[in-house]
């Protein structure tokens, strides 16, 4: 029986494509370029290991810009960022059937204010961040550490990402696992999971 589902928050519930384009724009190199940069530094913020101060350092010299433009790019990017209404209604409806709406995200600290401006962690407890975790998806370690605070089985929890080697984990321990397309496709997967939603 599902107890509880847990949910990714990028390319699930927020769309951040908007964000990284303008920022490429506004840098004046290439959303594949801007991208593969980001790769550079973003995994070690994610998990907590480099500070806000070193990732916007280290980011801005190699796009050639001062630490403070960056930030501000950063800052006005996420404005740009779609909330999903109609997942955050999914997520209301599954609360109003008794479901526990947990969440994993891996995000750095620059834009926790954003989606917390938004209300989109609000919803969800218990809330795992992975730079304030110390790890990040796919590491199983992340996946442990929200059951741990669920204090369910993991057969009695839905995992839903846009990422299909993010849920490989959560399936090998034992999660019922979901690839988000939409809310049209996550409401009819939850159902065939008998999630009253």
């Amino acid at each position: 029986m599902i107890k509880a589902v847990i949910f990714d928050a990028g390319g699930v519930i927020l769309a951040s494509d908007k964000a990284y384009a303008f920022l490429a724009r506004k840098v004046g190199i290439g959303y594949s370029e801007l991208m593969t940069l980001r790769k550079k530094y973003v995994r070690p913020a994610q998990r907590g290991e480099m500070s806000t101060k070193e990732f916007l350092s280290k980011f801005s010299a190699d796009l050639k810009v001062s630490k403070e433009k960056l930030r501000r790019l950063f800052e006005e990017g996420a404005k740009l960022m779609t909330v999903d209404a109609k997942v955050l209604k999914i997520a209301d409806s599954l609360q109003k059937h008794g479901y526990v709406t947990a969440m994993i995200t891996n995000t750095t600290e620059i834009y926790r204010k954003f989606i917390q401006e938004n209300k989109v962690y609000k919803k969800f407890s218990p809330l795992i961040v992975s730079y304030e975790v110390g790890t990040r998806k796919p590491e199983e370690k992340i996946y442990k550490i929200a059951l741990k605070k669920l204090k369910i089985n993991a057969k009695e929890c839905v995992f839903i990402d846009d990422r299909e080697y993010h849920l490989a984990p959560a399936k090998k321990l034992g999660m019922k696992a979901i690839l988000f397309m939409n809310a049209k496709q996550l409401k009819a997967d939850l159902q065939k999971l008998g999630v009253k939603v």
